[in-house]
């Protein structure tokens, strides 16, 4: 007899995890949030970038520091992208000027 209400198997419930299976991919996780899949595979190249980086990983300890994290991700993948894109609209032969 259990003083304090409950049983055995409502503690056992508390112990065993239900929730084991397969990580969503993606696309279901997308799904699952009603969002685009590129947003999810966006968060995760994010994510990973952040992680790959020590500074910005320590940094990332916080949700504040997240974010400056993922701002220094995103400003750093802006800068080497930009030539690039200035390179295939205008041919190699211009100069990147910002007015």
């Amino acid at each position: 007899m259990q003083v304090n209400g409950g049983d055995r198997k409502s503690e056992e419930a508390k112990i065993s995890p239900t929730n084991v299976g397969v990580v969503p991919s993606a696309k279901d996780h997308a799904e699952a949030l009603g969002i685009a899949d590129r947003t999810v595979e966006r968060w995760e190249r994010d994510r990973k970038e952040i992680k790959s980086d020590p500074d910005l990983s320590a940094k990332a300890s916080t949700p504040e520091g997240y974010q400056e994290a993922k701002a220094e991700v995103r400003k750093r993948r802006n800068v080497s992208y930009q030539p690039i894109v200035l390179t295939m609209l205008w041919g190699p032969s211009r100069e990147y000027r910002s007015w």
